[in-house]
């Protein structure tokens, strides 16, 4: 049995399967997520899922009337999953990221208002 080599350096021992492509590669050839350094390029050229837009959509509506946030959060990291999957292109990491961030927000706003409430609430009574 003999051991694979990496496709792009015949003379170099491989050290990983590129999980795209499925090539061999050795350690120069080796990039982030487990993608062969072409495969990488090529990831990353991808537009981001409409997923990614929507969730950074509802989290800058969110600012200005909070519930949509609450949605952008839930979004953005659906699509954080889908992306560290495998599934989604990696140019959606910042909305994704973005989505969250100002989900987060939303939800303080939310959790401040309802306090807020809560005390007028207890003083009146």
């Amino acid at each position: 049995m003999t051991d694979a080599l990496c496709s792009r350096h015949p003379e170099a021992a491989s050290t990983f399967t590129c999980q795209r492509c499925g090539r061999f590669g050795c350690e120069a050839c080796a990039a982030d997520a487990g993608l062969c350094s072409q495969c990488f390029v090529v990831e990353e050229d991808r537009p981001p899922s409409a997923l990614a837009k929507i969730g950074l959509a509802l989290g800058v509506i969110g600012t200005f009337t909070l519930l949509p946030g609450i949605a952008g959060l839930v979004v953005g990291r659906i699509e954080r999953g889908r992306i560290a999957g495998g599934v989604s292109p990696r140019s959606g990491l910042p909305l994704a990221r973005g989505a969250i961030i100002l989900g987060w927000v939303c939800a303080a706003a939310l959790g401040a208002l309802g306090l807020w409430a809560l005390s007028r609430f207890m003083e009146e009574g």
